[in-house]
């Protein structure tokens, strides 16, 4: 290894040992205290205003909008329909009988068979239903995914350049909201 190798390996142990890596950055827990101007109460004892804070895009409102253009609904059904037709009646055989009339048999009527019986024609029919309702308008949808820093948000920062300035990574909760509001 050359001589030169040496010295910056030896250089960068003393480093290491001259500024452990905790030193650099912590971990913090805070809570805002007012919106305006930022303070954030960090371990109940240091206040922080807003030149020592970092925001992250976390702490800034944060949503989309989507947008339908007008549009038509609309429900058909395939044609229904019976054509022309009649109905046929199997043949019917009356058997050898008697009829009694005043309490008295009258002469034996035999026996008869009626053959073809057809139904008038019943004409046809055809049915398509279909339903459609005019223009339907748009709509306009927003989503919010979190709104901006509020008084008692509970912040997970970062704390860097030796406590110089503490960057706020997230908060303890999203707020999402979504709203549609019908357009013409």
């Amino acid at each position: 290894m050359p001589a030169g190798d040496k010295l910056i390996q030896c250089m960068k142990q003393v480093s290491k040992k001259a500024n452990p890596a905790t030193k650099n950055t912590d971990v913090v827990y805070g809570v805002v205290k007012s919106t305006s101007p930022l303070t954030v109460l960090v371990d109940n004892r240091l206040e922080l205003t807003e030149e020592f804070l970092i925001l992250s895009p976390f702490c800034k409102k944060a949503g989309f909008n989507i947008s339908i253009n007008s549009h038509q609904h609309g429900i058909s059904v395939s044609k229904v329909s019976q054509e022309n037709h009649s109905h046929g009646i199997a043949d019917i055989t009356l058997k050898d009988h008697k009829h009694k009339l005043d309490g008295k048999d009258t002469s034996d009527a035999g026996s008869q068979t009626i053959s073809n019986l057809k139904t008038k024609e019943s004409g046809g029919f055809s049915i398509q239903p279909t339903a459609e309702c005019g223009e339907a308008g748009g709509h306009k949808i927003s989503v919010t995914l979190w709104g901006d820093l509020e008084v008692a948000d509970k912040l997970v920062m970062l704390r860097v350049a030796e406590g110089q300035a503490y960057m706020i990574l997230y908060r303890d909760r999203l707020d999402i909201k979504v709203s549609c509001q019908d357009q013409p």
